[in-house]
């Protein structure tokens, strides 16, 4: 096994674990903005907080 192909190997699985946890964050930031959506549509409602 060259130290070229590992290298490349090594890239190409950082670059997928990066893609994999922005995709983590960004699905999470989305359930976050609905939560508090939801939340202060039901304060506005006149809904019980919780």
């Amino acid at each position: 096994m060259s130290a070229h192909y590992l290298e490349h190997r090594l890239l190409a699985g950082s670059l997928s674990l990066a893609s994999g946890c922005q995709w983590a964050a960004t699905r999470r930031l989305k359930a976050l903005a609905v939560d508090s959506w939801l939340s202060v549509t039901d304060n506005l409602l006149g809904g019980v907080p919780g």
